[in-house]
């Protein structure tokens, strides 16, 4: 979080002197005692709103984080940056795994961010107050809405305080309603006439009469800081003169400031006034930057004296090394800069403050400057200089904003700010690539780019901003590519053309270009060459620490296992993924390993573990949540969607499919295809459903006669064939499309899975396929693929394509077990259907062998008659199962009763003549 100002997460401290608030401070006491959640203080500038909570807070005791906004905080994650580690003076452990992908390009929602804010206050159950000082600053709507929602769901352990000049825009009707907020107006903060007697008279040493305390409260209305000018020209005025002030004074907003240049600026020595005026530009001081702006060496010693004797000059951090001016005394000199120097003066000034940090590391501040002068020349040349650097941090949202901030023509004319602009649209706009006008305009930076690139030499840029910058265009074409879903086979061309050209040493792009090589080799189906590269994607990862990229690799290569039907070596690949990257971490959260996470709850769920599978996919999710991969998180709700319908949780299917609906990506269309797979499985004849299916299948443009080979199932066109025959098998209407047509289309599709080497995709099509021929009464043909399917599923542990069909697959499955076909593998389906169907798993088995033995074999059976025929003697048997021996012995007497033989031998042969063993 280096480019964060530590000190304005400070609690400010207070100076000798301040007149104690009973009355106000009591009224804050209560609020708090009655549970109130929020404590708003609203007044103008100068009544002592920051002081007055200050106090409170010393008072109180009770754990507190500060934050004192101002106008650069209008970004969004830059607020929510400062809220953090103003919360992380609590407790450290409050936002910090949100805080990477804060600082990195992810496009999270204010929603995601609070989310994970909010669960780490949660665990933190102990009092504890927030303060955000200066929220009038805040213009932001995304800002205020996001207060909205966290005002909404804060724990009730923390308690907030917003500070702010005017009435903060938020909703706080309910909270208003439940009586909820301390409301402190300037009517609580003006001081009384005690108060003001007490603050002239004790702590100023002013010795005024009480008319005059009355007056200069009346004419103040009680405005701390009128007061405290008031007294700055008080000290040196007799008693007589005292009184005709006072008659004379003013608190209106123009007299304030023509008091400050008339009665304070001007009667300090000109020394200070030069110093006053010349510091006004910047937002925070220190002694040597006030000497090189001001062009003296004895700034440290007129900062304490200003900060002495309370004129207008506040301390912000213990060691009183950085300072600040009072806001409103602040716009003040900037007002009277104009009017006392010209532009070009200005300028000179702003230079001096813009050289002095860069030369001090603080090279964002003197971005800042150049900004605020309008320098836009000095901030590119130092955009450029830093850029490299701010990419390593992955510091990308600072990056955009700078970009955005800067004229076109000074983007244009560079071409490192050209790529990295391109760069910015091509993150930012991955969920519209496929739109002309999005295309064309990361194409015309791009372009810009590379028209410069070759020329770079002569605009005076080290030979290695040259390289760099090559480098990265190549990345950015080749992630280009991807994004557009070109012809994999010419990625794979840009992909070793740039590693070939990438010095070896040079790990800050190999990584990543690797790890798109290795995307471009998976899409052409070279399935062997696509793990070699992911494999070294986590060797070069390490080297790097690109974490990003190794996880997107291990993600990776278990999914290509997963696909190939390699079950256990795809979960194996994520647990010890996920271990690896623990380590590399040094323990700290990766955001992007929710990919794995979500991998393996799909492998857990292939496996038949649905309960472990909801646990991968929801922790996967809430890892995503602090990254801008959408697509992923939308995956991850799917899965997880089909699972809670497999459980017969209906409700809850449909509520995180619309989740994923609102979610828009470039595969928005097939979740609506996923939800009317849903429908269909949740039907069994509720027509209001049935009917949501056939809407959809309506908007639908179908064309089946496409012989173009696709890597990837075609969830839309399955699903309308799914729609298409459960209308045809519940209402009896004729189909829209020739039976043959389909089926010649399912054909392609099973070669094309066949062909890739994935497994579920082949099953999937298979069971497709069995559906199609039973609603047309062939029979034969249904179970002959149900066959193929099974004997694939058997092969290869797959039970969650199967538990995906829903209850329809019960029928087909005793169907196969009474023509003996796997009827190992279709018991342990059964099994699993028995479990998530709440169906007595003996009765199920009972109706399914019906007619093959004169009495099925119950649950406990089947296991005793497979350890029989894996050699297992009675006392093993026994120890295996925990029952008795003679229970043993009653069960294999049973078996040999219902097999109609006498010995053990008998029994084995039977058992295998029925495929109930191997």
């Amino acid at each position: 979080m280096n480019h964060l100002i530590p000190t304005k997460t400070l609690i400010p401290p207070l100076r000798e002197g301040i007149v104690k608030r009973n009355c106000i401070l009591d009224k804050l006491h209560k609020g708090l005692g009655r549970g109130n959640r929020l404590t708003l203080v609203t007044a103008f500038a100068g009544s002592g709103k920051t002081t007055l909570i200050s106090q409170w807070i010393k008072e109180m005791n009770i754990p507190t984080g500060w934050v004192s906004l101002d106008c650069g905080d209008n970004h969004l994650y830059r607020f929510w940056e400062y809220i953090i580690v103003s919360l992380q003076t609590i407790d450290s452990r409050i936002g910090l795994n949100i805080q990477p992908a804060l600082q990195s390009f992810e496009n999270l929602s204010p929603e995601t961010v609070i989310n994970a804010i909010i669960r780490d206050l949660s665990e933190v159950e102990r009092p504890m107050i927030l303060v955000v000082d200066d929220y009038h600053v805040i213009n932001n709507k995304d800002i205020h809405t996001s207060m909205n929602y966290f005002l909404s769901h804060m724990p009730f352990h923390l308690h907030l305080v917003i500070i702010s000049r005017e009435k903060a825009p938020l909703s706080l009707s309910r909270l208003r309603a439940n009586l909820s907020i301390t409301d402190i107006l300037y009517e609580d903060l003006r001081f009384t006439k005690g108060e003001t007697c007490c603050l002239m008279n004790t702590y100023l040493n002013i010795h005024l009469e009480k008319e005059d305390v009355k007056r200069l409260e009346e004419h103040t209305e009680g405005w701390v800081a009128g007061l405290q000018m008031a007294a700055l020209s008080l000290e040196a005025l007799t008693s007589s003169e005292r009184h005709d002030f006072i008659m004379d004074f003013i608190g209106d907003d123009r007299y304030v400031f023509d008091y400050m240049a008339e009665i304070v600026l001007k009667r300090q020595a000109p020394n200070i006034q030069e110093f006053y005026l010349k510091t006004s530009i910047l937002d925070r001081l220190s002694a040597s930057l006030c000497n090189e702006v001001v062009g003296i060496k004895s700034s440290q010693t007129i900062l304490e004296q200003l900060e002495s004797s309370n004129l207008f000059l506040f301390s912000v951090d213990n060691r009183r090394e950085w300072y600040r001016y009072h806001n409103l005394f602040t716009e003040f000199l900037r007002r009277f800069l104009k009017m006392q120097m010209s532009q070009e003066e200005i300028h000179t000034l702003y230079k001096k403050a813009m050289d002095w940090n860069e030369k001090n590391g603080f090279f964002q501040e003197a971005i800042h400057y150049a900004f605020v002068s309008e320098d836009y020349e000095y901030a590119s040349k130092l955009i450029e200089r830093n850029i490299w650097s701010t990419y390593y941090r992955s510091e990308t949202q600072l990056v955009y904003g700078w970009l955005k901030a800067l004229p076109m023509s000074y983007l244009k004319s560079s071409p490192i700010l050209s790529a990295a602009y391109a760069n910015c649209l091509l993150l930012t706009n991955k969920e519209t690539i496929s739109l002309p006008e999005t295309r064309k305009l990361i194409e015309f930076w791009l372009q810009s780019a590379e028209a410069k690139a070759d020329k770079i030499g002569i605009n005076g840029y080290k030979q290695r901003e040259k390289d760099l910058l090559i480098h990265y265009i190549r990345k950015l074409r080749i992630y280009y590519a991807l994004f557009l879903e070109s012809d994999p086979n010419d990625v794979i061309k840009m992909a070793l053309s740039a590693l070939e050209k990438l010095p070896e040493n040079e790990l800050m792009f190999r990584c990543a270009i690797t790890y798109g090589l290795g995307r471009a080799y998976y899409l052409a189906g070279d399935t062997q060459a696509a793990i070699r590269t992911f494999e070294s994607v986590r060797q070069i990862g390490k080297e790097s620490g690109d974490l990003f990229n190794i996880s997107a690799a291990i993600e990776s290569l278990a999914d290509i296992m997963y696909n190939k039907g390699s079950l256990l070596k795809a979960s194996d690949i994520c647990i010890e993924g996920i271990t690896y990257l623990t380590e590399l971490s040094g323990g700290r959260i990766v955001p992007y390993s929710g990919t794995i996470y979500i991998t393996w709850g799909k492998i857990r769920m292939e496996m038949g573990d649905l309960e472990e599978a909801i646990e991968a996919i929801k922790k996967g999710i809430e890892l995503l949540n602090l990254t801008s991969a959408k697509m992923q998180q939308q995956l991850g709700l799917i899965h997880l969607a089909y699972i809670y319908q497999a459980l017969g949780k209906t409700k809850q299917a449909f509520r995180v499919l619309n989740e994923a609906i609102c979610i828009k990506t470039q595969e928005s269309d097939e979740v609506t295809a996923h939800k009317t797979r849903i429908c269909l499985l949740s039907a069994d004849y509720n027509m209001t459903l049935i009917n949501e299916a056939e809407q959809w299948l309506k908007e639908q443009r179908l064309i089946f006669k496409d012989n173009r080979k696709s890597f990837r199932p075609n969830m839309i066109h399955d699903t309308a064939i799914r729609v298409m025959i459960d209308k045809y098998r519940l209402k009896l209407i004729r189909p829209e499309y020739d039976w043959s047509i389909l089926l010649s289309y399912l054909d392609r599709q099973q070669i094309y899975a066949s062909d890739a080497g994935w497994v579920q995709w082949e099953i999937e099509i298979l069971l497709l396929k069995t559906r199609l021929f039973y609603v047309q009464g062939n029979n034969d043909k249904a179970l002959q693929c149900l066959k193929t399917a099974l004997v694939i599923g058997e092969k290869t542990g797959c039970h969650g394509v199967f538990i995906k069909e829903g209850q329809q697959m019960v029928q087909w499955l005793r169907n196969a077990l009474k023509h003996k076909v796997v009827p190992q593998f279709v018991q342990q389906l059964m099994e699993n259907f028995s479990c998530l169907l709440q169906i007595d798993y003996e009765k199920l088995i009972n109706q399914s062998l019906k007619g093959v033995l004169q009495e099925p074999l119950s649950k406990r059976e089947l296991e005793v008659l497979k350890l029989v025929a894996s050699g297992y003697t009675n006392h093993e048997i026994s120890k295996k199962l925990v029952i008795s021996i003679s229970t043993v012995k009653t069960h294999v007497y049973h078996i040999f009763e219902k097999f109609g033989v006498k010995n053990r031998t008998q029994a084995i042969a039977m058992a295998r003549d029925l495929e109930l063993i191997k």
